[in-house]
């Protein structure tokens, strides 16, 4: 079925091309970022739906190809808010900085400000805090990404028309809650995803999940907010005569590739992937003024398709045997020790065997072994150094809690099934690697082979003004 539909989206592509769509502008621009998302991330997305399925991934065969550079101002490895800060704005600027020029004073404005004033609609949507470096970087200004309370209580002053996402990171300080500035504001609050299939009959939505974020698919949640649910939902506020923009992040595919989480990072490429789905109907209903951008605002992991391990191998499939993600992990196994500070070794063995199938992935010595140090880590009973800590769990000092040193055994668990799947991780921080630019829709040949990241405001800003 997705076959289907990519090849009518073709259809309408190809025809629109034939009516001359180089001279056409885009009067609806929506933009996809993947956070952390490099070409390896979808490629293995792509391959584990082949080898699951027999699907596969729609938006990897779009026919708008290209790549941009990520780089910030200050450094060749880029952070998210100085990436997201090139990309709304078209400047360069330092990591740490959100919306602001390297200088710290002068302040930098995104192309969705334009639109707005140019009287279209706009909406910002995250899977994680609205208030995080990507998301922020589309109506905020702050010296540091991190200034998440200041940076909460400017979102309603951008006076976009929706917005939706895991909520405010730090909303209440000294007496002003973030969400009621919103509300006094004239922004409707929404914190039920029922409620969503309603927003389109208010102005100024504010959606939020009061759990902070959206939740991992590969946790199987029975209810909450999903990407794809929340892109249907702005695509209904927002379309409208003058038009809209909007901009939609895939936030947590960044935080599973810091952890090293492959089956993870699949799972949410594959949301992705839905929600862009959304978007392809949108456009088949209007291919002559509709443009569709999806790219990602750095690499994160440095994830490769191949395995020191298992060299010329991969085993897709075997990722289906994880049924859960590295944080649904990491808070069950440090309940278990904050309930047993002496738990042994077998029985978080046993609770992996649940979580993980061992009988289907089948652990070898050298996997048991590399879990019992990652073991003997959270225990304090045998710590490596601090380098050789850093590189092995992404902990360069281990807590003297075991519970927070958890983490060292599931991202050990998560390496351990990428190599075996025929996946390497070089990094548990972000690449410098170029991105992947896919594009579909008028105005989308600006878009192909190799551009800068900042490339991407300045040509919609081109769309917008006429």
């Amino acid at each position: 079925m997705k076959f289907i539909l990519i090849l009518s989206i073709f259809a309408c592509f190809f025809q629109s091309c034939t009516h001359s769509t180089v001279e056409k502008q885009p009067k609806n621009l929506i933009l996809f970022i993947g956070d952390g998302m490099g070409l390896a991330h979808i490629q293995a997305a792509d391959a584990y739906l082949r080898a699951t399925s027999q699907d596969s991934l729609g938006f990897l065969y779009l026919p708008g190809k290209g790549f941009i550079t990520t780089h910030s101002a200050n450094s060749y490895i880029t952070c998210s808010s100085a990436a997201g800060t090139a990309i709304s704005t078209g400047t360069k600027t330092n990591n740490g900085l959100l919306g602001m020029a390297s200088n710290e004073i002068d302040t930098l404005y995104s192309f969705t400000l334009d639109a707005k004033r140019a009287g279209k609609k706009v909406g910002v949507v995250s899977c994680v805090s609205i208030d995080h470096a990507t998301p922020a970087s589309f109506y905020a200004h702050s010296t540091s990404r991190n200034n998440y309370h200041e940076i909460s209580l400017q979102l309603p002053d951008a006076h976009f028309d929706f917005f939706a996402g895991g909520g405010f990171i730090d909303p209440e300080k000294d007496g002003v809650n973030a969400y009621e500035n919103a509300r006094k504001k004239g922004y409707v609050l929404i914190s039920n995803a029922d409620s969503l299939a309603y927003a389109h009959e208010f102005s100024n939505i504010l959606a939020y999940n009061t759990e902070g974020v959206f939740p991992y698919r590969i946790d199987n949640p029975h209810n909450g907010f999903k990407l794809s649910d929340v892109t249907r939902s702005a695509l209904s506020c927002l379309s409208n005569e003058n038009g809209f923009v909007l901009v939609i992040e895939s936030g947590k595919i960044d935080w599973a590739s810091h952890a090293n989480d492959v089956a993870t990072v699949i799972h949410e490429v594959i949301e992705l992937d839905n929600a862009i789905k959304e978007a392809l109907a949108f456009y088949a209903q209007n291919p002559d003024e509709t443009l569709i951008v999806i790219t990602a605002d750095h690499e994160t992991g440095g994830m490769a398709l191949g395995s020191a391990n298992y060299p010329y191998a991969t085993n897709m499939s075997i990722l289906q045997h994880q049924h859960i993600s590295y944080s649904m992990f990491e808070q069950l196994l440090g309940e278990m020790f904050t309930q047993n500070p002496q738990v042994s070794f077998k029985t978080i063995m046993d609770t992996v065997s649940r979580y993980y199938m061992l009988d289907e992935i089948e652990l070898n010595t050298e996997d048991i072994s590399r879990l019992q140090a990652a073991y003997d880590f959270i225990t304090l009973t045998k710590v490596p150094a601090p380098e050789l800590a850093q590189r092995l769990y992404s902990i360069s000092k281990p807590a003297n809690e075991r519970q927070k040193n958890v983490s060292a055994f599931c991202i050990t668990m998560n390496r351990i099934i990428a190599e075996k799947a025929g996946i390497g991780w070089t990094t548990h921080a972000h690449s410098g690697i170029q991105v992947p630019l896919i594009s579909i829709g008028a105005g989308s040949e600006a878009f192909q082979g190799m551009i800068d990241n900042t490339d991407i405001a300045k040509i919609f800003r081109t769309y917008i003004s006429k």
